[in-house]
């Protein structure tokens, strides 16, 4: 996907391996676009509750809109909060598109 995991001088592990391997909550990488990846999601008690809330996209997995929607909202923040009616809107566009595509 084009994002880097560099081993640092002395082949000490550098960011964001160590803190892959270190078990952190959230990674943020930069590269060719922003992904943040997410292994304890807010509104969800475990991974195995959040598993239902998986799609695949292009290979690759990814959490539904649906999903991010019900993140967000338990996160409460109001960065968060402010996206949540264009993420709905955005939801509604894609089971529509997604209907429409599985009629052709």
């Amino acid at each position: 996907m084009g994002f880097c995991f560099d081993v640092e001088s002395g082949g000490k592990l550098g960011a964001p391996s160590s803190e892959i391997l270190a078990g952190k909550d959230f990674i943020q990488l930069k590269g060719p676009f922003e992904l943040d990846i997410v292994f304890a999601p807010d509104g969800y008690e475990s991974y195995e509750e959040a598993l239902p809330m998986k799609k695949i996209v292009d290979g690759y997995p990814v959490m539904s809109v649906e999903g991010v929607i019900r993140t967000k909202g338990a996160a409460g923040r109001k960065k968060d909060l402010n996206d949540i009616d264009d993420l709905r809107l955005f939801a509604v566009w894609l089971r529509k598109k997604e209907h429409e595509d599985a009629q052709n």
